[in-house]
């Protein structure tokens, strides 16, 4: 038996380099992802805290991805590799979570 524990959010945001001598002009807008948060659980009020606690604002861009704990009879609990499942704005994201949320609704009662 197979047992699906949780799936963990890891969101990164995409700052860009403050340079501090002279570059190519090619090279202004380059920049890194940076770990944000982890969140355990899917919650559709993680735009909210992201803003509140984080203080990204709605035009910044975000990485999420997600893993996967799974519980085997035989082995304790091992850990799925990171999958990425959005890349955009958080203002994107909050449109895209509401849309997941109420798939896995309509999944969870018709099921």
């Amino acid at each position: 038996m197979i047992s699906l524990i949780n799936a963990i959010l890891n969101i990164h945001r995409f700052k860009k380099h403050r340079w501090k001598r002279k570059v190519p002009k090619q090279w202004h807008n380059l920049g890194t992802w940076r770990y944000v948060t982890t969140f355990k659980y899917c919650y559709p009020n993680i735009p909210a805290i992201l803003r509140s606690e984080y203080g990204l604002q709605w035009e910044d861009k975000i990485i999420v991805y997600v893993m996967r704990e799974v519980c085997l009879p035989h082995f304790k609990r091992y850990r799925t590799r990171f999958k990425k499942v959005f890349y955009g704005s958080l203002e994107e994201y909050r449109e895209y979570l509401k849309g997941f949320m109420g798939k896995s609704r309509r999944k969870g009662l018709s099921g």
